[in-house]
């Protein structure tokens, strides 16, 4: 297994492409906007499988399938790799990877298979649910983070997680907090950017949770993307029942759902 250098990023390209349908994390990394990965592969000028490995801890396996990557796999998902990044959380499209990876967890319990769900936007059904809460909106103070008050966030993801510093993620991404009882309760932001897409993060304080905070600053976050004509993207686990039913009611539709591996004790 070989690391790929940053200016031949371009050689997994064709991979990428027959994907069933683009994961905007793995383009902000190609487009050099997000480059904060490692990128894996089986050979260095004609990769056939690469892993493809974000700081963030979001990681993919796409290509044909490989012994020895497959073996290297195995040291990725039980973080005996490296610890100069985060935990290795894996994304998997393709069965006959995903068949292997079954099969070898079997024998490893510290290992646990997810779903990840991939939604996209329906601006008809946001429209609708948008005007049903325009009461709730004008009550709430909505503010932006910038560096002098970025340091008073309390969130578990931090956005900087999926940025290569604060400073990069505030002078190029995009965020929205709900301001309440003297301190940012919710937040909305761009976990990735790419190809005028915005993969949304959001996230709310615990003691606030099930109040409306996170659709409510998800509907800022969402009118700016529609206002600048990017996209916005919407996914979690599907045991994340809270971000399913947010992304339902701002008008998400689930299209796709892949397997997801993660070591729980990490």
């Amino acid at each position: 297994m070989y690391e790929l250098k940053e200016n031949d990023y371009y050689k997994i390209t064709n991979l990428i492409s027959k994907l069933n349908h683009e994961i905007i994390w793995v383009s902000s990394i190609l487009n050099n906007q997000q480059n904060c990965a490692k990128i894996f592969v089986d050979n260095l000028n004609i990769p056939k499988t690469a892993i493809i490995w974000h700081k963030c801890r979001d990681a993919i396996i796409i290509g044909d399938y490989n012994e020895e990557i497959f073996n290297n796999l195995k040291l990725l998902l039980n973080n005996e790799y490296t610890k100069s990044q985060q935990q290795f959380a894996l994304s998997v499209l393709d069965k006959n990877w995903e068949q292997c990876i079954d099969k070898y967890i079997l024998q490893n319990d510290s290992i646990k298979k997810y779903n990840r769900k991939y939604f996209k936007f329906n601006n008809e059904k946001y429209n609708t649910f948008k005007d049903s809460i325009k009461e709730q909106i004008n009550k709430i103070c909505f503010k932006t983070i910038n560096l002098k008050n970025y340091n008073k966030l309390n969130f578990k993801y931090m956005p900087d997680r999926y940025w290569k510093s604060i400073e990069d993620f505030i002078k190029n991404g995009i965020n929205y907090c709900a301001f309440y009882d003297k301190q940012y309760v919710s937040i909305a932001f761009s976990g990735f950017l790419a190809n005028n897409k915005c993969d949304i993060g959001i996230e709310t304080l615990e003691e606030f949770q099930g109040k409306g905070f996170a659709s409510l600053v998800a509907t800022k976050m969402i009118d700016y993307c529609i206002s600048t004509n990017i996209e916005p993207i919407w996914g979690c686990r599907s045991d994340n029942i809270s971000s399913s039913k947010v992304a339902k009611k701002l008008g998400f539709e689930c299209i796709d759902m892949f397997a997801y591996y993660i070591k729980e004790d990490s």
